[in-house]
């Protein structure tokens, strides 16, 4: 995302005030512009995260 002024990064809540930088972190953004599903503890070697958006959204993973 860019956010040179870091204006959305504070709104959302996701920047880290001391190195000025926005934190990795999921939202999902239904339908209606609501957020439906956010995770702040993102680790992207791990497939739980995904999953977990996966759910959020009714999306079924190939091969279930």
């Amino acid at each position: 995302m860019a956010d040179e002024d870091k204006s959305v990064s504070g709104s959302y809540g996701t920047l880290n005030a001391l190195r000025r930088a926005s934190t990795r972190q999921t939202f999902g953004i239904g339908a209606d512009g609501k957020i439906i599903y956010h995770n702040a503890d993102v680790k992207p070697r791990e497939m739980a995260g995904y999953r977990a958006i996966q759910d959020a959204f009714g999306i079924k993973p190939e091969g279930d």
